[in-house]
C-alpha cells in the first residue's frame, strides 16, 4: 500500500492493482495473500513471513507421530527456537564459520528441514547459500513453501544475499550428498542446522528408533568436519531416546553435545517451544575438536 504521504485519490488507487503488486491477481492466484487461508510464521529479525501452502496440511504441534511418520509434514517449536536464534546471534556464529577456498558465501544445509525449512530460510537471508533437505515427497512441499516465502519477500522489497534450494537426502552412512552449490563441490559445509530430528516414533521398535539416529549420526559427519559449526535444536520428548543419542549414539560416531542456549532463553511467537534447548554439536578432542565456543549464550 502507498505511504501515507504519497497516496493519491481513491478513485485512482482503486483502478491500479499491478499483476505483481501485493494486492494483484498474480498473488491471488498463488495465495499469498495470507489471512486464515495461509498459514504464516513470524520471526524476530525477517521483515517477511515464512508460509505453508494450507493444501499441505501442516499443523504446528508438540507430540510425535504414531502409527506413520508424518513428521516432516509438521511445524516443529525446535525449528522456530533454533530459525530465531540464528537470526538474534548470527554475528556470534560468524565468528566461527570456516573460511574456505572457492566459497564466496558460507555454505549451510538443514537437515530435516520440514516443509516449511525456517532455518535454511534464515540462513539464505542472512548471507548463506542455503540447502533444506529432507525426504523426497517432503522436499516437494518445501520447494513450494520456500519459493512463496522468497518471492513474498522480494514483492515486499526484500531480496536474499545468498541463495536457498531444497534437495533430496536419506539419512545413513550410504546417504548420497546431494549437491549444494553452483560449482558441484560435495565437501564438508560450513553451517550444518537441524531442529528436532532426535524422535522414536511409538510404532517404532527400538532397533529400529537407534538405527534412526546412528544414521543421522552417520549423516553429520559425511556432511561435515572438524571446523563445522553444527547446530542442533532439541525439545525432549523421550528420556530414553535422548539418553541413547547424546550419551551413546554421538560417543561411537566421535561427536558430542555442549548446550549453548537453555529452554525458555529464545523468544519465539508462539508457547511451544519453552522447553527446546540448543546445542553445539562438536568432534571430540580424539577426532580433532573444533574450538570450544562458550558453554552458554
Amino acid at each position: 500500500k502507498f505511504p501515507a504521504k504519497e497516496t493519491p485519490d481513491m478513485a485512482d488507487v482503486a483502478l491500479i492493482r499491478h499483476p505483481v503488486w501485493p494486492d494483484g491477481m498474480l498473488c491471488q492466484h498463488l495465495g499469498l495473500l495470507g489471512g486464515n487461508n495461509c498459514p504464516e510464521v513470524r520471526l524476530a529479525g525477517l521483515p517477511f513471513s515464512c508460509y505453508v501452502a494450507p493444501d499441505h496440511q501442516t499443523a504446528i504441534v508438540r507430540g510425535r507421530g504414531h502409527v506413520a511418520d508424518p513428521t516432516g509434514r509438521q511445524l516443529w517449536g525446535g525449528s522456530l527456537v533454533l530459525a530465531q536464534w540464528l537470526l538474534s546471534q548470527w554475528d556470534f556464529v560468524q565468528l566461527f564459520l570456516p573460511r574456505r577456498p572457492r566459497r564466496c558465501r558460507p555454505l549451510c544445509v538443514e537437515l530435516g528441514s520440514g516443509v516449511a525449512a525456517l532455518s535454511a530460510i534464515a540462513a539464505a537471508y542472512l548471507g548463506c547459500d542455503s540447502v533444506a533437505t529432507d525426504l523426497g515427497e517432503i522436499v516437494s512441499l518445501a520447494r513450494w513453501n520456500t519459493a512463496i516465502t522468497v518471492l513474498r519477500a522480494a514483492l515486499h522489497g526484500h531480496l536474499f544475499p545468498g541463495t536457498l534450494c531444497c534437495r533430496k537426502l536419506q539419512w545413513g552412512a550410504d546417504a548420497g550428498i546431494p549437491e549444494v552449490d553452483r560449482s558441484g563441490e560435495r565437501g564438508p559445509v560450513d553451517l550444518l542446522v537441524m531442529a528436532d530430528v532426535v524422535y522414536a516414533l511409538k510404532a517404532e521398535s527400538d532397533g529400529d528408533a537407534t538405527k534412526l539416529l546412528h544414521d543421522l549420526a552417520s549423516t553429520i559427519r559425511r556432511l561435515s568436519d572438524e571446523r563445522t559449526v553444527i547446530l542442533l535444536a532439541h525439545t525432549p520428548r523421550h528420556p530414553t531416546t535422548d539418553a541413547v543419542f547424546f550419551r551413546d549414539v554421538l560417543g561411537q560416531h566421535g561427536l558430542r553435545a555442549v548446550a549453548l542456549a537453555g529452554p525458555g532463553k529464545v523468544a519465539v511467537p508462539i508457547r511451544l517451544a519453552d522447553k527446546s534447548q540448543i546445542y553445539h554439536i562438536q568432534y571430540t578432542k580424539k577426532s580433532g575438536c573444533s574450538s570450544d565456543w562458550p558453554r552458554r549464550r
